[in-house]
């Protein structure tokens, strides 16, 4: 499981220091990257509650929940650099 958390905080980093992604760190693109995020979760619960044990299906519930949290952080940060203008 530590490596679980290693790779959600390496992606984490990643994905809030890609400059690459300057068209995609707009709040708008944000929030439907979250609303997204919320549906596979949504969906990941709903399996892991038929096969609460299948590997595959945890990884991609812990991954989308690692993401949205980078997202979030990334939302919180964007909107406090707008503010400051």
């Amino acid at each position: 499981m530590q490596s679980q958390s290693m790779y959600q905080a390496a992606t984490a980093f990643l994905s809030s220091h890609d400059v690459g992604a300057s068209a995609l760190t707009t709040p708008a693109a944000i929030k439907t990257r979250l609303a997204a995020l919320d549906q596979v979760s949504q969906i990941a619960v709903s399996a892991l509650e038929e096969a609460p044990y299948d590997s595959v299906i945890n990884t991609i519930y812990l991954n989308a929940q690692g993401q949205r949290e980078a997202s979030m952080r990334q939302l919180n940060s964007t909107s406090m650099r707008l503010m400051s203008y």
